[in-house]
């Protein structure tokens, strides 16, 4: 073909681009979607007396996307290809999304194309160039340096060396941290991608040894992905034995954030102190601040609280000396989100509300509507609802003033969340919804998945169990479509907590094992202990006690060789709460006080943990089996044995304890659910028999199981009520048969209604017991 009909054709192609010049020196570009296919581009525009306004149009993204395409299938002139490059930086560098944005993939996809089509380097000087000539915010500098890397991950040898070692220079002469943690975040979404040729080129004899270094630690972290972690850590460590490298504290860094990724805490947190150590020789503040950001959360993941704070403190106090104010704000918002974590509301909400405040005089309103989002959430976890509502709100509404789309269903989906939280399904699903579809036409397809998966548990709280199991299995089929390896072992244990409080063990058994099995053929052991711990649940639900504190066991002995405290306690008071059922059901006297025994020392194990990490969650749940367990030890004594007294004053002094602190973090149906166990108990231990005290206990947690809306524990509360009336019966009280009838009757219309067929059998033969009572 001529070239100049060639070039003249492609003009009139490129026409709609004429007008395109972005000043993203003076604002940001913003992507509109009205369909998955309708997308309006906005971009700032420089007018008369430097005013910025803004354009739009509903064709250009694709028009400049199908000119990238061009450029790398046809030899053009270099003036139409450079104006198109410079467009596509522009776009790139102008948009404020991160790497899993399909629109950045795109835009970075094409500009690789381009670079190896033509092999002028033009892509990467024009990147360059923005780097060094535009003004620049920190965050577009890190991006036009990644850019160059992965576009020359996709060049010839010279080239690429060339490259990786302009990159390894940056990182070590700017010591900017957000330069590597998003370099993590763009090989987890192209990594895949910069692999070969990195691997190729690693292999070749390179001249000097800081360039082989320099391609073995880009190559390494090229395998920062999900599946490759061990190949990342293998080529670190190796590289990790050099004798003075200049990138030896990126190189720790490095290991460090794979062993975190694979939620290996304690591996994490050595190798982020041996890069700390390294960053304070050589006084790189801006790093060392981060390093103690991500210790914070290492120890915060292991339940570690105290040590988090303190590390958190010491990045805050690093920012406070840097004045760096966003950063100072973000620290406030991780101080925040540890104190979340460990129950203390209180402290979080302080320090959510310093990181909102510090925003606003920032003027970053998305940043105030995130802190928004999480004093939402965390009024929401301390049962406080209305507060959480009215916090929630005010993130909607900042999201759609600053029309951000994807923030908005963001907002949906925690009103949603709330409104579970709170009993309140209609409105719930209302919202999941509305965030689901809003994520749809964004085409957000992973946000839909969530999206289903959280209708899929609103169902699931309201007993609408086969609904639940439709939602979740439209989020499962989302889901492998995408090939998300790290969800799809997600869905298959909702799948099977749907089907536990169905009471269809069966299936629920099996979608656990699936589970397990995955999250042990991804390596990730933390998964693989939590996977054990429902399968444990579920064992214990159906009854099978042995086979329960069988794998709670091989839970807590996973938890325990990685360090993970706030875990080892739970696992310790779940065994000690089986060996109690078990107890309960082991004829034997002999044997059932030993299991008593062992069971009186695994939540001690439990206790001493929470007490020494100021667990108040877990040791307000420690205090109400402590009491169970005397309960079922009286059960078992002689009436005329001299502990009696003593026992029945630990098992009144010890529930009354773990709910006094359930009642202060806010948990007040899991409160109410431990109430029926204690009225139970006065129920059935002869010598703690209170019938007056079982009730009033039982009608208690009944009205709070009411206004929460929770149907499965309403009808556990009135068939309770029912045992207790029967009883009753023997003492010949008045219309207390009637009374049994009616709650048995009550609960087991609830259980037809959920359709859980085992407790429908169970309720039947209790009212025809009730009919055979005289």
């Amino acid at each position: 073909e001529n070239p100049r009909r060639i070039n003249k054709l492609v003009q009139g192609f490129f026409k709609p681009l004429d007008d395109y010049q972005p000043r993203i020196d003076h604002g940001e570009i913003k992507i509109r979607k009205t369909s998955s296919k309708d997308v309006v581009l906005v971009w700032p525009v420089l007018g008369e007396n430097s005013t910025v306004s803004y354009q739009e149009s509903p064709s250009l993204l694709q028009d400049l996307l199908f000119a990238g395409k061009v450029l790398a299938d046809v030899d053009v002139n270099s003036k139409i290809r450079s104006r198109v490059i410079q467009q596509l930086v522009w776009t790139y560098l102008g948009l404020d999304e991160d790497f899993e944005d399909e629109t950045i993939k795109e835009l970075l996809s094409r500009l690789r194309e381009i670079e190896r089509f033509n092999q002028k380097d033009e892509v990467i000087k024009f990147l360059q160039e923005a780097a060094n000539n535009l003004k620049l915010s920190e965050e577009q500098w890190v991006k036009t340096q990644l850019a160059s890397l992965y576009v020359g991950c996709g060049q010839t040898r010279e080239t690429l060396v060339s490259n990786v070692n302009e990159f390894v220079k940056q990182l070590v002469n700017q010591a900017e941290p957000k330069l590597f943690d998003n370099l993590v975040d763009l090989v987890r979404e192209l990594g895949e991608e910069m692999t070969p040729a990195l691997e190729a080129t690693r292999h070749l004899p390179i001249r000097d040894q800081a360039s082989q270094q320099a391609i073995e630690f880009v190559t390494a972290l090229s395998y920062v992905r999900l599946d490759n972690y061990d190949q990342a850590i293998e080529i670190l460590e190796k590289i990790n034995q050099q004798p003075d490298s200049p990138i030896k504290g990126y190189i720790a860094w490095a290991i460090a954030t794979c062993y975190r990724k694979k939620k290996d805490y304690e591996k994490a947190i050595a190798f982020y102190e041996e890069s700390v150590e390294i960053n304070q020789q050589l006084a790189n503040q801006k790093n060392l601040a981060n390093l103690w950001s991500w210790l914070a959360d290492c120890y915060r993941e292991l339940g570690n609280y105290q040590q988090a704070v303190d590390c958190q403190l010491k990045d805050l106090a690093i920012c406070q000396q840097l004045d760096h104010q966003s950063y100072i704000a973000l620290a406030y918002f991780y101080l925040g989100y540890i104190y979340q974590a460990w129950g203390k509301y209180e402290q979080a909400l302080a320090y959510y509300q310093q990181s909102r405040d510090l925003y606003d005089q920032l003027d970053k309103q998305q940043d105030v509507a995130n802190q928004w989002l999480w004093l939402a959430i965390c009024y929401q976890n301390w049962g406080k609802y209305q507060q959480a509502l009215d916090c929630q709100l005010k993130d909607l509404a900042i999201s759609q003033q600053l029309d951000h789309q994807s923030d908005v269903a963001l907002a949906y989906f925690y009103l949603g969340y709330i409104y579970q939280a709170w009993g309140k399904y209609e409105q719930a699903i209302r919202y999941h919804e509305h965030s689901r579809d809003l994520y749809h036409q964004l085409d957000l397809q992973k946000d839909v998945a969530d999206s289903w998966y959280c209708l899929a548990d609103c169902y699931r709280d309201w007993g609408r169990y086969q609904q639940a199991v439709d939602c979740e299995l439209k989020e499962l089929a989302i889901l492998q479509q995408l090939d998300d390896q790290l969800l799809i072992p997600l869905t298959y244990c909702q799948l099977g907590r749907i089907y536990q409080a169905w009471g269809k063990y069966d299936q629920a058994i099996a979608y656990y094992q699936q589970s397990l099995e995955l999250y042990d053929q991804l390596d990730l052991q933390t998964d693989v202990a939590d996977s054990w711990r429902w399968l444990a649940d579920c064992y214990r639900e159906l009854g099978d006690y042995t086979k329960a504190i069988d794998y709670y066991q091989q839970s807590l002995n996973l938890h325990q060789q990685l360090g993970q405290n706030e875990k080892i306690a739970n696992r310790y008071r779940k065994i000690g709460n089986s060996q109690r059922l078990l107890a309960k059901n082991t004829p034997d006297t002999t044997e059932a006080l030993h299991l008593l025994s062992q069971g009186e020392q695994s939540i001690g194990q439990a206790m001493e943990i929470s007490k020494a990490n100021d667990y108040k969650t877990n040791q307000a749940y420690n205090y109400t089996a402590l009491g169970l367990l005397y309960s079922e030890r009286l059960r078992r004594l002689p009436s005329n044995h001299p502990t009696l007294p003593e026992h029945i004053e630990q098992f009144e002094t010890n529930y009354t304890m773990g709910l006094r602190l359930l009642s202060e973090l806010g948990q007040l149906v899991d409160r109410a659910e431990e109430i029926l166990d204690i009225s139970r108990a006065y129920l059935e231990v002869n010598v703690l028999e209170n019938l007056d005290r079982a009730e009033a206990l039982a009608l208690e947690s009944l009205q709070v199981f009411l206004d929460y809306n929770r149907r499965k524990l309403e009808a556990s509360a009135r068939q309770l009520l029912g045992e207790i009336y029967l009883r009753r019966v023997e003492g010949n009280q008045a219309n207390a048969k009637a009374m049994a009838s009616q709650f048995f009757t009550e609960s087991l219309e609830i259980y037809r209604s959920l359709d859980i067929q085992i407790k429908v059998i169970e309720l039947e033969q209790q009212l025809i017991g009730v009919g055979s009572r005289e």
